[in-house]
């Protein structure tokens, strides 16, 4: 396939917790870190080879992806939403996913991104950068140790590009910390993290409260379950916000 076909494993319509407004959300394949506890694992793949034993993706070239999204423009221009890519990582797919958020932003709709983060920012200054409205930024583990084990990736890539975004880019950058009982939600963890944002002066972030939906999607793969946890409770919601914000203010 060109750089203007782009593979996609889902669209979602009606979002509401991925950026303002009511919004359409496009989950581009393909994904340079292997979560354990990974929401989308049949977004991971990065070639046909590796995604083998489950593969609901297609392509899609621009002007038909284009025309799915667009169908939802009266919902957008009402509530001030947009589109959202997600994955995945739709950093695995620039040059397709830049001139989809480009020829949005021609036509006026708002456009965000969710990443990991891992990715070269000199082709996402070039690629994606000029295109998004704001960004979604995930921080999981600060050991880097961990991170590698945990990920299948150094977390270094990801800080730098943290900070690249913070020191020379004017979008807006939200970061993000998903919660994952004794993986990323543990108080060393949190307060790590608390402590590399304050010594930023980034002062704000939001968690994710984990969801175990994922586990049977990994299961339907043939893929290992990692781990047992369900829903988080209240209480253990509260609990990370307080370790957190207790470091950041």
């Amino acid at each position: 396939m060109n750089a203007l076909c782009g593979r996609v494993f889902d669209i979602k319509r009606d979002c509401s917790e991925d950026g303002p407004g009511i919004r359409t959300t496009v989950f581009f394949q393909g994904c340079p870190l292997r979560c354990l506890w990974c929401q989308n694992p049949e977004g991971q793949a990065r070639s046909s080879r590796e995604s083998a034993s489950y593969d609901g993706s297609r392509w899609y070239t621009l002007e038909e992806l284009r025309y799915r999204v667009l169908i939802d423009r009266p919902f957008f221009d009402s509530t001030g939403g947009g589109v959202t890519v997600s994955g995945g990582e739709p950093a695995h797919q620039m040059p397709f996913v830049g001139a989809f958020l480009s020829s949005l932003q021609r036509e006026g709709v708002d456009t965000a991104i969710e990443t990991c983060g891992f990715f070269n920012y000199m082709h996402f200054e070039k690629y994606l950068l000029p295109y998004l409205n704001r960004i979604y930024f995930d921080l999981k583990i600060m050991d880097e140790a961990s991170h590698q084990a945990l990920t299948g990736q150094s977390n270094r890539p990801i800080l730098e590009n943290l900070l690249h975004l913070k020191r020379a880019s004017e979008v807006p950058v939200m970061v993000r910390v998903p919660l994952v009982p004794d993986m990323t939600a543990t108080v060393e963890n949190l307060t790590f993290i608390g402590q590399f944002l304050r010594n930023h002066d980034i002062r704000k972030v939001t968690l994710l409260p984990y969801n175990p939906l994922w586990q049977d999607k990994a299961v339907r793969m043939g893929k290992r379950r990692h781990l047992d946890a369900g829903f988080m409770t209240p209480e253990q919601l509260a609990d990370c916000a307080r370790q957190i914000n207790s470091v950041l203010n």
